[in-house]
């Protein structure tokens, strides 16, 4: 966890850089508050990983209320009570009453009471759609996988938390909290262990009528947003995402015509952590994005990055 940590405050720190020239006070206090919820999101999203290893929800309605745990904690750091609420004031006082108050200070008349502080932090949902395929490195041995690029496929759904850095709302900083799903088809190879579990491989298989395989990621993407125009809008950033699951699944048809369909999960030797950056460009609620993953998706033996491009679509 501690290069995830690293990566996640290196992200920060590029931000706080790119955002100093537009609100010098507003995007210290930002990136001070960022900085302060990465430890805590770290270990909660660890612990979230360690429990869905061994097990330990019993139903999907169970995941959701962990998630909604970590992210009301998140909207709590970022919408605090007001420590100091402006007083009620009661108009329907007979003259008694107001006479008793002629000598409070002006300051708490309900003509002249400050307005609420507002946090500026606005929340939505968010949603990417896209192909998905794999860049390949190189010492790639050659059994490595053949990806259909129009039936392989990235998705991402989750929360969005967005803070204006200046005055005229040209700049926005937007974290979130989602769940990434990648799948790629291979084109009739089954991922499977290769005697070990830290070694893996891809089986052909003339017989496979389709075969995939891929893995689910809670995701943390932190961007900036820039309004280039009245209409355009354009954001850049990078993520970071720890693995939930991983899975292995094909489909065949024998010479009885007989259709088996196998899914396996399985760690299959994949890193537990990815990062990259992403760029997106489009209007308030539609945009076309582009998502590169800057590690491999797998430990070692193969060099594959995977990169999607798509729509993206809510706040």
């Amino acid at each position: 966890m501690k290069k995830n940590l690293k990566f996640l405050v290196f992200i920060l720190s590029m931000t706080s850089l790119m955002s100093n020239s537009y609100s010098q006070a507003d995007s210290v206090t930002n990136m001070k508050l960022l900085k302060d919820l990465t430890p805590e999101l770290s270990q909660k999203l660890e612990e979230l990983k360690m429990q869905l290893n061994s097990g330990q929800f019993n139903s999907a309605q169970d995941l959701t209320t962990k998630m909604y745990d970590i992210i009301y904690s998140v909207e709590t750091k970022m919408y605090p009570p007001d420590e100091n609420p402006a007083p009620e004031v009661d108009f329907g006082k007979d003259d008694e009453s107001a006479t008793e108050n002629e000598n409070v200070p002006a300051e708490t008349d309900g003509m002249n009471m400050k307005p609420k502080r507002k946090s500026g932090w606005k929340s939505g949902m968010t949603f990417h759609v896209g192909f998905a395929t794999l860049l390949e490195g190189s010492g790639n041995p050659d059994d490595k996988p053949e990806i259909n690029l129009w039936r392989s496929a990235m998705l991402e759904y989750g929360f969005n938390f967005r803070k204006s850095l200046n005055a005229s709302n040209t700049t926005n900083l937007n974290i979130g909290l989602t769940y990434m799903y990648l799948d790629f088809d291979t084109n009739d190879q089954q991922l499977s262990y290769d005697g070990t579990k830290d070694k893996v491989k891809f089986v052909k298989n003339e017989d496979f009528k389709d075969s995939d395989f891929g893995a689910g990621y809670i995701n943390i993407p932190i961007t900036l947003e820039f309004k280039l125009t009245r209409k355009i809008n354009m954001g850049i950033g990078g993520f970071g995402a720890i693995r939930t699951n991983s899975f292995s699944s094909y489909e065949l048809k024998t010479s009885l015509d007989e259709k088996i369909d196998g899914t396996v999960s399985a760690k299959y030797n994949m890193n537990p952590f990815l990062y990259g950056g992403r760029l997106y460009l489009g209007n308030k609620t539609v945009s076309v994005y582009v998502n590169y993953t800057a590690n491999s998706i797998f430990k070692d033996q193969y060099k594959l990055n995977p990169i999607s491009v798509g729509l993206r679509f809510g706040m």
